[in-house]
């Protein structure tokens, strides 16, 4: 079945990526920033990562 999309991160001052979010049976689609991090959906689900603690969580 291969890799599903995930959120990645991309740091300036090292060139280096680092992947965000780890999403293993559905993609990461349309993402959108607002106030305090990115939502997105996976899975049929709305998802919340939240850049500041490097945390994703599902919501209700």
């Amino acid at each position: 079945e291969g890799q599903k999309l995930n959120l990645w991160r991309y740091d300036l001052a090292t060139e280096q990526f680092s992947q965000v979010t780890s999403h293993e049976d559905f993609d990461v689609l349309w993402p959108s920033r607002g106030q305090g991090g990115i939502v997105y959906q996976s899975g049929g689900w709305i998802w919340h990562y939240d850049p500041a603690a490097g945390s994703t969580r599902k919501l209700s």
